[in-house]
This record gives C-alpha cells, sequence and structure tokens, in this order.
C-alpha cells in the first residue's frame, strides 16, 4: 500500500491527504474480464469477412446487405467479449467496430482484391454496426436492470402506504413544498407585528 501527498487529480495513486486526514481513493481494477466463447467466433468471422472481402467470387446476394449483415454480426460479437461496465464496452465498440472497422475494411478490401472503393459500402458497414450497438446496449440495460431487480433492490416506501416511490424525488418534493409554504409567510413582514 502507498502512501503519498498527492491531489485528487492524481487517481492513479490510491490515496492522498485531504485536510489533515488521509482519504482512500477507490482503486481502479485495470483487470477486464473476457467471454472466450465471443472472442473466438468474433476471430472466426473476422476471418470470415475477411475472406469475402478479398474473393472473386460472386456471390447472388446484395453486396450492400452483405455489408450490414457481417458488420451486424461482427458488432454483436464483440460487444459482447468484454465483461465490463456498460459504458466502456458501448465506448470500445463503438470505436473499434463503428469506426475503424468499418472503414477500415473497405480500404483493405480495395487494396488486397480488384474491387473498388465503394463509399456506400462504407455506410452500410456502419449502419449495420449502429443497429447492433444500439440492440445490444438496450438489451445489455435490460439485463442489468432484471438483475437489480432479482437481488431485490427497490424503490424505498415514503408514505405510510404501500406505495413505493423514489426517495429523492419525495425529499425534493417535500422541500418544494416546505419553501413554498416559507415563502407565503416572507410577502408581508410586518404583519404580525402591529405594522401599517
Amino acid at each position: 500500500m502507498i502512501w503519498c501527498i498527492c491531489s485528487p487529480s492524481q487517481a492513479y495513486l490510491p490515496h492522498y491527504i485531504l485536510g489533515n486526514r488521509y482519504v482512500r481513493r477507490r482503486s481502479f481494477d485495470p483487470r477486464i474480464l473476457v467471454r472466450t466463447p465471443f472472442a473466438i467466433a468474433f476471430v472466426i468471422l473476422s476471418l470470415f469477412s475477411l475472406w469475402l472481402g478479398t474473393t472473386t467470387a460472386s456471390i447472388p446476394i446484395n453486396d450492400k446487405f452483405l455489408h450490414y449483415a457481417v458488420f451486424f454480426i461482427l458488432t454483436t460479437s464483440f460487444y459482447w467479449i468484454l465483461d465490463t461496465s456498460r459504458r466502456r464496452v458501448f465506448n470500445l465498440t463503438f470505436f473499434i467496430c463503428t469506426l475503424f472497422l468499418s472503414t477500415s475494411s473497405e480500404f483493405l478490401q480495395t487494396l488486397l482484391s480488384v474491387r473498388k472503393f465503394d463509399p456506400w459500402d462504407i455506410l452500410a458497414d456502419i449502419f449495420g454496426s449502429l443497429s447492433a450497438l444500439a440492440i445490444c446496449t438496450w438489451y445489455h440495460k435490460r439485463m442489468l436492470e432484471r438483475k437489480r431487480q432479482a437481488k431485490g433492490y427497490q424503490g424505498v416506501a415514503v408514505d405510510e402506504g404501500d406505495e413505493l416511490a423514489d426517495l429523492e424525488a419525495a425529499i425534493a418534493d417535500r422541500e418544494f413544498e416546505l419553501s413554498g409554504d416559507e415563502g407565503e409567510e416572507e410577502e408581508d413582514p410586518g404583519a404580525g407585528r402591529g405594522g401599517k
């Protein structure tokens, strides 16, 4: 364990001094768990899509639909590789699959095969990737909400009834009601003192 004097902006250090006391910072955990089946599927699908992009064989399917479908599947498999926070997974998937792979695959396809550059293929790749990212994000959020409900997390009862509500919203409502009452009393300051 390291004890040091540093500013709160130096988040990589586990402790800093605030005033005259030591405060333990929540340490950053660099471990990211990898889901092996999704990683293997992503590698296999990447190799298959590389083969599709460089082959000279004629495929009877619409080229734009094929680009859309391949990047939909690639993005879906990449999204579920890392077992970490939803925001981190979203950012990594967006930058790697949607921005980097969708544009670089068309340039790579142009360099490695006799096919010509087509910006509409890039657009189909991006739409396929964004569609998969939207669905995976929605499902991931739904999955986490179901886990929270299964653990028994729920609202706090703020009234004497059986109705559950958000505690912070109820406190804010009550503070607003109280501040409204005080405002009425302050409007006429001389009313109770024998004023005019």
